[in-house]
């Protein structure tokens, strides 16, 4: 089969140069047989001693690749160089995943404590529950008073003992209270003083939730 110069040739030899990369490793022994694989493999569009030369000049034009060892010739596809730039992309990647994998560690633990203190917060009574306490202990302590203002009004009497332990009971129920109600309360403000909103002061903020007396230190 005869070729024709300019466009088909240069067809040709494309040709030969696709059939190439399809087959990644040819062996050839001769100048007629090395070409046989190849030619079969393009349907016969062209002659094996073509393709034998073609292979030849693609392999001196560095667009294959070509080892001779005696009467043996192999063709492949040139393999492509890798980027030097590759390995040092691949580091900057693994660099930074390390970095958000160390800051993913740190978010998790301020959510850890911002769940804590969530939830030790939610345990404490509100401020105005608080407040309505207070006011509750206020009235009964007024009532207290007039029972005791009464009775010093008609004498006093004798308490036996049992109404000594019952008091004495009562009133250290009450001093339980009062010094965890305090301790409650102080806390709570300690924590909704550490941040002051705009230019407010704690007596300010203080007196703005209707609390009475001095702010606690």
């Amino acid at each position: 089969m005869s070729l024709k110069k300019g466009t088909e040739k240069s067809t040709s030899g494309d040709g030969v140069l696709d059939g190439r990369k399809q087959n990644t490793c040819l062996s050839v022994q001769a100048d007629f047989e090395q070409a046989i694989d190849i030619s079969a493999n393009l349907h016969n569009k062209v002659t094996k001693t073509y393709t034998a030369k073609a292979l030849k000049e693609l392999c001196h034009n560095k667009k294959v690749a070509g080892k001779t060892s005696g009467k043996q010739t192999v063709y492949h596809a040139l393999q492509e160089v890798p980027d030097e730039a590759i390995p040092e992309a691949v580091a900057a990647v693994d660099k930074e995943m390390e970095l958000l994998l160390q800051q993913l560690t740190r978010l998790k633990g301020d959510q850890k404590k911002v769940q804590t203190e969530s939830v030790v917060f939610c345990a404490k009574p509100l401020l105005s529950e608080l407040h309505d306490d207070i006011n509750h202990l206020a009235q009964e302590r007024e009532t207290i008073l007039a029972r005791l203002s009464q009775n010093v009004e008609r004498g006093f009497r004798h308490i036996s003992k049992e109404e000594k332990s019952d008091i004495h009971q009562d009133w250290k129920s009450w001093r339980r209270h009062v010094s965890l109600r305090s301790r409650i309360c102080r806390d709570l403000w300690q924590k909704c003083s550490e941040v002051m909103p705009g230019n407010m002061s704690r007596t300010e903020l203080w007196e703005s939730l209707g609390l009475e007396g001095d702010p606690l230190d």
